[in-house]
């Protein structure tokens, strides 16, 4: 079978399990302080949480890690793949390998959590600098991989473009729909982030009820499916 064909038949199940981990990701939140948490003998907030995308070293987060390396491969299609179209350059296809191979490095960041060490070391230098503490749980991380995913986001959008430009209205219009939901959502996991470090830095809110935190894994795991889905779909349309 196919890389590409493969890539089509999971893009149903992918979205279903997309579904479900948002929702019990919500109610792990909803669920933490509630009385009915043990419903039939069952602490439901303890089940949910192992299903919590917000919960290091769970189920949630192999999905979350699958949902990239998806991507991953997703776009090791369109880099790789045979082109025939006049309007792909050498660059768009470079910007195509280079999302591959970045979506695969997260894949695994999001299962060994390099980006929080990261943000914890940066929170570090800040509260040293500020001689205040700042930032002690790792949320400075946007800092440094912030201005880089923005701008690697909007190359990819601009080479993304130009494979939707040539197709029949119809199925251009959906897959700008798509287009836009990842270049929206994807920045968005910085602001619900950053919301989420001002209110526990301020003592406002308790890390544990940020609600911010739910929405950025939502934010996340919907835009990679996006761009998932927007890749597959080019590699059919454009039979690589």
């Amino acid at each position: 079978m196919e890389l590409r064909t493969l890539l089509s038949k999971l893009a149903f199940p992918l979205f279903i399990l997309m579904l479900f981990f948002v929702v019990t990701t919500f109610l792990a939140f909803f669920t933490q302080d509630a009385h009915w948490n043990r419903f039939l003998g069952l602490n439901w907030h303890r089940i949910f949480q192992l299903l919590d995308m917000r919960t290091e070293q769970s189920v949630a987060t192999w999905f979350s890690s699958t949902i990239f390396l998806a991507t991953a491969l997703s776009f090791t299609v369109l880099g790789w793949g045979n082109f025939s179209h006049p309007t792909i350059s050498p660059m768009t296809r470079l910007i195509f390998r280079l999302t591959a191979m970045g979506a695969c490095v997260i894949s695994a960041d999001e299962v060994g959590g390099v980006h929080e060490t990261v943000g914890k070391r940066v929170g570090d230098i800040i509260n040293q600098a500020a001689q205040m503490p700042l930032d002690e749980k790792g949320f400075s991380w946007i800092v440094v991989f912030a201005p880089i995913a923005l701008v690697c986001l909007s190359w990819l959008g601009y080479a993304l473009r130009k494979l939707i430009v040539p197709l029949a209205p119809k199925l251009r219009n959906q897959l700008y729909v798509v287009l836009w939901t990842a270049l929206i959502c994807l920045p968005s996991v910085f602001f619900w982030e950053a919301l989420a470090g001002y209110f526990d830095y301020q003592g406002l809110i308790a890390e544990k009820e940020l609600i911010f935190l739910c929405l950025e894994e939502t934010s996340e795991v919907l835009g990679m499916y996006c761009l998932f889905l927007i890749a597959t779909v080019m590699a059919r349309v454009y039979r690589l």
